[in-house]
Formats: structure tokens, C-alpha cells, sequence
């Protein structure tokens, strides 16, 4: 997912960056399985260190990238700061924004104002369709991940199945509104000396990367009036006009997770696939990031 690109803007950190190619599988190519076992994007690596996880990678530059020059993305420990944090975080993390995703290119007619073309929507499906074959021509050539591929095989499979039942991806947009729902209070409840917060605390957190780019693909897939117009949600509405000013945000974007940037102090990165995105839609890339000497 992107949310590490964002962080790494937000921490302030430069990296050095390479593209993955999810369109052409790289990501189960033996070189990439050598570093993530499982095939999956992101994983970030720190000298022999390897972190193969958004949600550990986002834990582990907190952790390991938090000082004068790098703004820190949680709170202290044992604060309400942080047990608004931990809890908000663990609601975002479960919105399934893939079968959203999909499931709204799939059914166009579920959104109002989608911003990808016709000729995207068909190219992702056809991608997404076309991966078993894929998983296929690649067991062949490397028998020794056989494992791994039949493994994402089946994972796809079932993927293909949700996004394509339409109920699923209703009740999905549904249980949203109830997601939102409960940001919105916790924005609400913010007022006095803490009206400009963020959702959680004074600075900008985890949670609050991974809320904007919810917002973000709403947007792109044509979601925004329902949850976020026509009156609904003011507070949501305005929180995410105040991120969208946010330099990391438009670095993010503007880059379209594309960026090959180096990192040339003392102790660097490097993460292999962060998601790339043009025009919302989850595409077939990913950055690499590591130490430099």
C-alpha cells in the first residue's frame, strides 16, 4: 500500500527507490520471493533487516526513524493519545479497500462520479483475471515456489469471487458508513483546545495516513458524494480538505508512487513495494527503499 511512501514523506525521510512491475508479476519472480517469501507488497528492508508488512513497516520506521528531524507518527505509550490511536487504527486497517476497489470497477453503476476511465477499469479486471494463468506459466519455470504460487493461486480465486458478487461489494459500502460514521463522532468530539487536531492526536498519525488514502480512493472511485457531501459528515468533509494541504500528501500523489529518490545520510532504507496508483486505481508497481553506505 502506499501508506509508506506517505509516511516516509511525513517522517521527512528521503530513500532510495526502485519499481516493481505487479502487472508483469514481478512480485512472485524468485529475486522478490528471496526477500518476501509470501509475494506480498511492500517489504522494507534495513541493511539485513527485513520487514515484509505495511502495518510492521509503518511500526518499524516509528520505531527506528523518530527524532529532531524525523516527526514522530504515534504518541507516547500509556496515553489516551495512544489508546485512541491503537483503536482507530485497528477499525481502518479492516475497511477492505481492494474489494472496494475492484468491486466498484466491476460495477460502475455502485458509484456516481468515478474518476478512471473505461479503458483503466478494463485493463485492472483484465490484470486481475489474468493472474491464475500467470501463477500458472510461473510454476512451471520455477517449480521450487510451487508452494507460494499455488498458494495465490487459491487467494485470488477467491478474491475474483467477492469482488464479482455485487451483494458483497453493497454490504461493504454499507458496513463503511458505519466506519465513517464512528470517525466522524471522534472528529466531533474534538473542540476547545484540541479543534485542531487530527483524528486522534495534535500531530499527524498512522491512523491519519491510513484514513487519507480511504478518502482518497472514495474520491477517485466516484464515492465522495455518498459519504462525504450533501451535508454528511462536515467534520470528515473538512478534515480532509486540511490533509489534502499537506505537503506529504501531495508528494504522494504527485509522485503517483512512482519516485526514485536517494537517501544519502548516515541511515537509510530500503522497501520493496509500496502500491503504485494512477488515478486511484491499486496498478501494478512498487518502490524499493534501502540503506545507504
Amino acid at each position: 500500500m502506499p501508506r509508506v511512501l506517505f509516511a516516509l514523506h511525513e517522517k521527512c525521510l528521503n530513500f532510495k527507490s526502485s519499481i516493481v512491475d505487479l502487472s508483469k508479476s514481478d512480485q512472485y519472480q524468485p529475486w522478490y520471493l528471496r526477500l518476501n517469501s509470501r509475494g506480498e507488497v511492500p517489504t522494507l528492508r534495513d541493511g539485513v533487516k527485513i520487514i515484509p508488512h505495511s502495518g510492521q513497516i509503518l511500526d518499524y520506521l516509528e520505531d527506528n526513524f523518530s527524532d529532531e528531524n524525523t516527526p514522530p507518527l504515534m504518541p507516547a505509550k500509556e496515553t489516551k493519545e495512544m489508546q485512541c490511536v491503537k483503536k482507530m487504527r485497528d477499525l481502518l486497517v479492516m475497511v477492505p479497500i481492494p474489494l472496494i476497489t475492484f468491486g466498484c470497477l466491476y460495477y460502475p453503476n455502485l458509484t456516481t462520479d468515478m474518476k478512471i476511465s473505461y479503458c483503466e477499469r478494463k485493463k485492472r479486471l483484465s490484470f486481475m483475471s489474468n493472474i491464475s494463468n500467470n501463477l500458472d506459466q510461473l510454476m512451471k519455470k520455477y517449480p521450487e515456489f510451487k508452494k507460494v504460487y499455488e498458494e495465490k493461486k487459491q487467494c485470488f480465486q477467491t478474491f475474483l469471487s467477492e469482488y464479482q458478487n455485487e451483494n458483497k461489494v453493497r454490504t461493504a459500502l454499507d458496513n463503511l458508513d458505519l466506519t465513517l460514521d464512528i470517525i466522524e463522532q471522534e472528529l466531533a468530539s474534538h473542540t476547545g483546545d484540541k479543534s485542531s487536531w487530527w483524528l486522534c492526536w495534535k500531530n499527524f498519525a498512522i491512523p491519519d495516513i491510513i484514513l487519507a488514502l480511504i478518502l482518497q480512493r472514495l474520491n477517485e472511485l466516484g464515492l465522495y458524494n455518498r459519504y462525504l457531501l450533501e451535508g454528511k459528515r462536515l467534520h470528515l468533509y473538512q478534515y480532509f480538505k486540511k490533509v489534502q494541504d499537506r505537503d506529504a500528501y501531495k508528494k504522494t500523489f504527485q509522485e503517483g508512487f512512482r519516485c526514485k529518490v536517494h537517501y544519502n545520510k548516515k541511515r537509510g532504507v530500503i522497501a520493496i513495494g509500496v502500491v503504485m496508483v494512477v488515478v486511484g486505481v491499486v496498478v501494478f508497481g512498487a518502490l524499493a527503499y534501502r540503506r545507504m553506505k
